[in-house]
């Protein structure tokens, strides 16, 4: 394997440090309500920041395309734990069923499905090409996505959406803590749901998706654990 130093591996390591720690903070308090799906969530995240680092690091095609691989894991994950987590804590808990849970995962299934087929070489469904390409010192996997990979993009946008609406529209139903707690959470979808959305229309070429969900995680700890 071959790698290289760069100034996002740092960051995105920290990250995957932060959200361990308080993944290990959530375990101890597993009896909360919601504690269970905080911990998809944030193994999510773990795995989304460590592998894209990894993915930085790379100076050789194969294995930042495998880490590239790994990382759709995170998002795809991500964005459906956060919206049945929604779903739990703004009075929706009856609609948390095996089924509808099922229905909710079947495009991030799809999505690690046809990733690592991609990876095989079996289709171009979601990365049509790549290639290693050098700006100044520092060698960058450059993509050219296929049909799918917006598919995945979308819908992970419209589950992050859906759950800061329901978290708005909860704010007029609670009161002092309760509704703090839920400022909180509306708080820890805007801003990756945004950083997100950038990377989505290519307005960046870094995804700090798994930075900014350092602050949905602290924020979902503080609201659930210390208020």
């Amino acid at each position: 394997m071959s790698w290289q130093s760069t100034p996002y591996t740092i960051p995105l390591g920290i990250t995957a440090l932060i959200v361990a720690g308080l993944f290990a903070v959530t375990l101890t308090q597993r009896s909360q309500k919601g504690a269970y799906t905080m911990l998809g969530l944030f193994g999510a995240i773990v795995v989304w920041a460590g592998s894209y680092a990894l993915q930085l690091a790379s100076t050789v095609l194969g294995q930042a395309l495998f880490w590239n691989t790994l990382r759709f894991a995170g998002p795809s994950l991500v964005t459906l734990a956060f919206i049945v987590f929604a779903l739990q804590y703004t009075g929706r808990a009856d609609l948390v069923t095996r089924r509808n849970v099922a229905v909710l995962a079947v495009v991030p299934v799809l999505t690690n499905v046809l990733v690592w087929t991609n990876y095989l070489g079996v289709h171009g469904l979601v990365r049509a090409s790549a290639e290693m390409t050098t700006t100044g010192d520092l060698a960058r996997l450059t993509m050219t996505y296929g049909p799918w990979y917006y598919i995945h993009a979308l819908y992970s946008l419209a589950l992050s959406f859906a759950a800061i609406a329901l978290f708005v529209g909860h704010w007029r139903r609670t009161s002092g803590q309760a509704l703090r707690r839920t400022q909180l959470f509306t708080v820890g979808g805007v801003l990756p749901t945004v950083g997100t959305l950038f990377y989505a229309a290519e307005l960046t070429a870094i995804d700090w998706g798994p930075v900014t969900y350092v602050v949905t995680a602290c924020c979902l700890v503080v609201a659930l654990f210390y208020y």
